[in-house]
């Protein structure tokens, strides 16, 4: 077998190379070993972020920030327009895709797998960003599914001021009580609907948002949170999980 370019390693740095030599006519064969974990994050746009010393908190993705990164930094190295115009190709391809990021501001906070803060640029249409409620935010969790971060997450928040709760669900719908067999029993199964009507008749009057774990499908990953929020009548959003465990 030819190929142009062989590339090793199915995350996200191969994938998006793979399609853009694709884009420009190159034959390519990529290769990864197992699942990889990038199905189950949020797929929010991470690139600069934010640096802080002891007097300034500088936001990167503002142009003039770059000169406060090193000399050699690759970044300063590639220049703005290069990263912008690597920035617009990318959020573009994601709308082709069928996976939405929300319009780059510089202003996003992501909440991450371990219930903290972190700058994003762009983040992917239902993915969790900072909470700012009045209420409480419930995190999910599924009974059984070993790989959950639902108490560690509700500890997060608890610690920054945001009232917080873990909500069980007894209701398991995988045959693999691991990330793997949860996100593919939801692009699968008929009993979405059971589920969500059980999590709604579990959540408190004060709920605000509903954090779920970025598993809820593969194939149809958008139209699962779309009927979560139909019936749970609140707004769904996912949050990072780790890598799947091994069955």
């Amino acid at each position: 077998m030819e190929t142009d370019v062989l590339i090793v390693g199915a995350e996200l740095d191969g994938l998006v190379a793979a399609i853009r030599l694709l884009e420009l006519g190159r034959s390519v064969t990529l290769i990864g070993a197992g699942q990889g974990s990038l199905n189950y994050n949020s797929a929010g746009l991470h690139v600069l972020g934010c640096i802080r010393d002891q007097d300034h908190s500088k936001n990167l993705m503002l142009p003039g920030e770059l000169d406060y990164l090193p000399e050699r930094h690759p970044y300063r190295l590639i220049g703005w327009p290069h990263i912008k115009a690597a920035i617009d190709w990318f959020i573009e391809l994601g709308g082709r895709l069928g996976y939405p990021f929300c319009q780059p501001s510089v202003d996003f906070l992501e909440l991450t797998a371990i219930g903290s803060s972190r700058p994003i640029y762009s983040p992917a249409r239902f993915q969790a960003q900072w909470p700012s409620v009045t209420g409480i935010a419930a995190t999910i969790e599924f009974s059984g599914y070993i790989d959950s971060l639902a108490n560690i997450v509700s500890q997060g928040l608890l610690k920054d001021g945001v009232r917080s709760e873990v909500v069980v669900i007894d209701h398991f719908v995988g045959e693999s009580k691991n990330s793997i067999g949860l996100a593919r029993a939801f692009d699968n199964q008929t009993d979405a609907e059971n589920v969500f009507e059980k999590i709604k008749s579990s959540l408190s009057e004060e709920t605000e948002v509903v954090l779920f774990p970025a598993i809820l499908g593969f194939q149809n990953h958008i139209a699962t949170v779309e009927l979560a929020e139909s019936i749970i009548g609140l707004q769904c959003r996912e949050i990072p999980t780790l890598p799947p465990s091994i069955p």
